[in-house]
């Protein structure tokens, strides 16, 4: 495999940036990630392919988003980006502009969207506060029963996220 190549983008150059690759042969989007800086800033890179010559390259941009800032969607450039701008939003609360001049956030405004961002790492799993955790109770054993277990808490769970239980 021959050797990555890694390019800085501007915020306002994201869209074009890309699309210029794409003409020169980069058109198999691999994947989009994000990094969430110690600044409150987001650095996004986009790792693109070329499959018949064997390139590959990244293109990074950074976004301010406490001042609004909205990143344009690559979703017209490629078409997969758009379920990795979903991750995206839902894992760290950003807003991609779509073409369309919507906005795909973890807010809910989309069908596809839950209205619970439920990939963030703050989010709390229903399932998992609602359901008794298996060890908990002996099987077969009355809650009340002498012999119970001692309540433990879920795995992953933070301990603000216990249900009242008792």
């Amino acid at each position: 495999m021959h050797e990555l190549d890694s390019l800085t983008v501007a915020p306002t150059d994201w869209v074009d940036i890309a699309r210029a690759h794409k003409t020169q042969g980069f058109d198999y989007l691999d994947f989009l990630s994000v990094r969430e800086l110690d600044s409150g800033e987001f650095t996004l890179t986009v790792h693109l392919l070329d499959p018949t010559n064997e390139r590959r390259i990244m293109l990074e941009g950074t976004w301010a988003t406490e001042d609004g800032a909205q990143i344009p969607s690559l979703s017209e450039v490629f078409a997969g980006a758009r379920w990795h701008e979903l991750e995206a939003s839902e894992l760290f609360g950003l807003d991609f502009v779509l073409p369309n001049g919507s906005v795909l956030t973890s807010g809910g405004n989309e069908p596809f969207i839950a209205s619970e961002p439920a990939l963030r790492s703050d989010y709390a799993l229903a399932p998992r506060l609602d359901n008794e955790w298996p060890g908990t109770n002996e099987p077969g054993l009355a809650p009340d029963h002498p012999r119970r277990k001692r309540k433990r808490a879920v795995p992953g769970n933070p301990a603000t996220w216990e249900p009242a239980h008792d």
